[in-house]
């Protein structure tokens, strides 16, 4: 009997990673995935209201991400970019950049989508 994580067993049958596999791997990261996944889905519904643009840009404008024990705040404060930071230097490198560029795009409420698609891949 060989214990082996989920992550790693759906990989090896030719499945793909989802957010919910980095709450195995990475818990305190996956949360936060999932979170960015939230915050997005209740972007999009906000887009999908049948309001004012000037209303809907106000809405998103203040949506908060949920980062737990009651701790709320709006991307922009978070001040990350399109990178990821292991969580060793084993893998010899401090950053990877999530796309070309990534260290020089701003993470904000308006291209949170594009972070969280690159996040996962």
């Amino acid at each position: 009997y060989l214990p082996l994580a989920l992550p790693l067993y759906k990989w090896m049958c030719g499945g793909r990673f989802d957010a919910t596999d980095l709450l195995a791997i990475d818990p305190e990261r996956g949360r936060f995935v999932m979170a960015l996944h939230s915050l997005c889905c209740r972007k999009a519904a906000i887009l999908a209201e049948d309001l004012p643009e000037a209303s809907k840009r106000a809405k998103i404008a203040a949506l908060q991400i949920d980062l737990g024990h009651g701790v709320l705040a709006r991307l922009d404060d978070l001040c990350l970019n399109f990178t990821y930071s292991p969580p060793s230097k084993k893998f010899g490198y401090d950053e990877y950049e999530l796309v070309p560029g990534g260290a020089d795009i701003d993470l904000t409420v308006d291209n949170v989508e594009q972070y969280y698609a690159a996040l996962v891949r």
